[in-house]
């Protein structure tokens, strides 16, 4: 069952506290892989990953280990 995020505030605000709502509604609260997202909506506007890496200002090599997978900032 998909909730809307209209459904989902509404049950977070019925409920006494987080740790209640996150055991309620654990199926709905899924984590997208960004950079999965990122790489498909790059392709789907067809850039390739050096047009894309280039595209972010970031420093080349920090990219592709952000786009790879080698790097990990998230807690």
């Amino acid at each position: 069952m998909t909730k809307t995020t209209s459904k989902l505030l509404s049950d977070l605000k019925h409920m006494d506290s987080y740790e209640d709502f996150n055991q309620a509604n654990s199926a709905e609260l899924v984590v997208p892989d960004v950079i999965k997202l990122l790489l498909d909506l790059a392709k789907s506007n067809g850039l390739t990953k050096a047009e894309l890496v280039q595209a972010t200002g970031l420093e080349r090599t920090f990219a592709y280990h952000l786009l790879s997978g080698e790097e990990n900032h998230v807690p």
